[in-house]
């Protein structure tokens, strides 16, 4: 008699014979829309066509596919002017310029006040 066992879990790696690589494993640990979602760590490599190695690190879950590695791009770091306009504004919260919809009167038209307070 011959038992198997399935197992939720599921784990591959494999490397090519130029040199590109990869491995994963995972498991549903999350619920997902439709029941267990699976989430997994892994990652790959190759070497790009102008030299460079290109290695990924990842998780990927019910909130989507998260890639790291160092040659994909960030978003330029927020400048200091900014930092501090955003601090000022949640320690001295205020309704100016802010949008007020029932003010707004639902005319459809512009009279001047609008649904802003100047």
């Amino acid at each position: 008699m011959i038992h198997v066992i399935q197992s939720p879990f599921i784990s591959n790696s494999y490397e090519t014979g130029n040199g590109i690589s990869a491995h994963e494993s995972g498991a549903p640990n999350a619920r997902g829309p439709e029941g267990p979602a699976v989430t997994a760590d892994g990652a790959f490599s190759y070497r790009a066509p102008d030299g460079q190695q290109i290695s990924i690190s990842y998780t990927a879950d019910e909130n989507g596919f998260h890639p790291v590695g160092s040659h994909l791009p960030t978003p330029p770091p927020i400048p200091e002017e900014i930092l501090k306009s955003i601090e000022f504004n949640k320690r001295n919260p205020s309704s100016e310029g802010a949008y007020n919809p029932s003010s707004h009167g639902g005319s459809g038209g512009h009279s001047g006040s609008g649904g802003y307070h100047y």
